[in-house]
């Protein structure tokens, strides 16, 4: 029985052995394709990355192309208002110019007609008022 208990003994050293090889080849192959898959991944990733960066680049051209055309548009539009604000306006103070213009003509005629008589007052008076309104 002894031979037999040396026999058991040395083949539990050599199973224990090759279990512990098979044990290390194991976590080799398995840490090796985990770092191929990792690797893998990790590429996907970046490529992803690059697509997210590449879109994101032309997002934001778009949203410039957009808000340059919108500026333009509400500040045309703003533009438009004013114009239709101020021809009024514009219209109104040419009209107030012209009576001014035209007081002034019956003031400085009727001054003229006291200092120079009525033939020559109308006269005076245009060349007067002509000559005021050149001044600036």
């Amino acid at each position: 029985m002894s031979v037999g208990r040396c026999t058991m003994s040395h083949m539990n050293a050599l199973a224990a052995l090759g279990m512990l090889l098979a044990l290390a080849a194991g976590t080799a192959l398995g840490w090796l394709l985990h770092a191929a898959r990792s690797g893998d991944r990790a590429a996907r990733a970046e490529a992803q990355l690059v697509a997210l960066r590449e879109n994101e680049a032309l997002l934001q051209q778009s949203l410039g192309a957009v808000s340059e055309d919108s500026a333009r548009r509400h500040l045309g539009a703003i533009g438009e208002q004013i114009s239709r604000l101020v021809a009024p306006l514009h219209e109104a103070v040419g009209a107030l110019a012209e009576q001014a213009l035209n007081n002034d003509e019956v003031v400085m005629t009727s001054l003229c007609t006291r200092q120079y008589g009525q033939r020559s007052a109308r006269r005076r008076a245009t060349a007067a008022v002509t000559a005021a309104a050149d001044r600036p």
